[in-house]
């Protein structure tokens, strides 16, 4: 008999420091105010994982999608904005048995904080610039996604299979037709297509508009498919765990399962391609090792403007980009996932 899989999604957006006002107008739970706070759980947490072990006796793995808050004209939860400011604190946390990947919530058409977004393409330039950043900064690119609110629509859809393989927003129903939270029918469930990108159905564990119970591990089950489910740095991480531990034994009893992070879980990649990269006459030509999911992420920085440029593919694995004009040596970093 094989062991559920069993993910455990952590969208860390950091602290939310509400007014008395803002707490008046909200229907969510009670947050976490400070770093100290978040950190101070993390760490309670990080120190008993073995005691969350699962039916095989492995300790709890977390998976981490971690999002950047840019782009608002305002601030009413006043929570940590900038590039940067949640991974720099996040990072210091992440155990090497846990998976990084990218939280992201659409930049509203009004840039207001509280409001949310079913359009991609308003924001699109947004969130490339926060990928261009992480990949120039820190080498880093998500191989997981997890859009904010859950939030699919064909023109996230259609981006994300150019980049990102592996995605954790489908959540089951919540709302009807036009409701902003993905409401697709839950047993639309397929076998992962070769070079597709894979979906993997999420529900949050315990929110204000759906809570998973009985019938979602059950259907986990019966389907073989991973069991994911959604919480915050916001709120007690070590609590949440706790709490989804004891409902999955309760509803599995002597069925085994296991924690796994959201790349094993879903049979990921571990490692991008490697490139080979010459310079002739002001073009970059990029020569990758294997086939590719997708096509290549170009990240530019030039005189402090980050973006998404295009390269033009000479061959099977073969790109090139004319750099003389806008990226000197050293201001461009190309990255890819091999294909599923």
């Amino acid at each position: 008999m094989e062991s559920l899989k069993v993910v455990a999604c952590v969208d860390a957006e950091g602290p939310v420091e509400e007014t008395p006002e803002v707490r008046a107008s909200l229907i969510s739970k009670p947050c976490f105010g400070s770093w100290a706070e978040i950190e101070g759980d993390l760490a309670l947490f990080n120190a008993h994982r073995h005691s969350f072990h699962d039916s095989e006796g492995g300790p709890a793995k977390l998976s981490w999608f971690i999002a950047d808050n840019v782009g608002w004209v305002d601030n009413p939860r006043r929570r940590a904005t900038g590039f940067g400011a949640v991974w720099d604190r996040i990072m210091n946390h992440v155990q090497p048995q846990d998976s990084v990947g990218w939280h992201h919530h659409a930049l509203p058409p009004s840039r207001r904080a509280l409001d949310s977004s079913t359009t991609w393409t308003y924001g699109l330039p947004l969130a490339e610039e926060v990928l261009c950043r992480r990949l120039l900064k820190y080498g880093w690119f998500p191989s997981t996604f997890r859009a904010g609110g859950a939030i699919m629509r064909p023109d996230l859809s259609a981006w994300l299979d150019m980049f990102i393989p592996i995605d954790y927003t489908w959540h089951p129903p919540v709302g009807g037709p036009g409701e902003a939270m993905d409401w697709r029918d839950p047993t639309a469930y397929t076998d992962w297509a070769d070079g597709a990108r894979r979906l993997v159905r999420t529900c949050e564990l315990r929110s204000t508009t759906y809570r998973m119970g009985e019938k979602d591990i059950e259907f986990a089950w019966e389907m073989g498919m991973p069991l994911a489910f959604a919480i915050h740095d916001r709120r007690s991480v070590y609590d949440d765990i706790t709490y989804a531990r004891g409902l999955i034994q309760d509803v599995l009893g002597d069925r085994p399962w296991r924690w796994a992070n959201a790349v094993e879980a879903a049979e990921g990649p571990v490692a991008p391609v490697k490139w080979e990269i010459t310079q002739q006459k002001g073009v970059y030509y990029f020569t990758a090792d294997q086939p590719i999911f997708g096509q290549p992420f170009l990240a530019v920085v030039h005189r402090g403007v980050y973006w998404r440029d295009c390269p033009t593919q000479e061959g099977v694995r073969r790109w090139a980009y004319n750099y003389r004009y806008h990226a000197p040596l050293g201001s461009v970093k190309i990255h890819a996932w091999p294909r599923l």
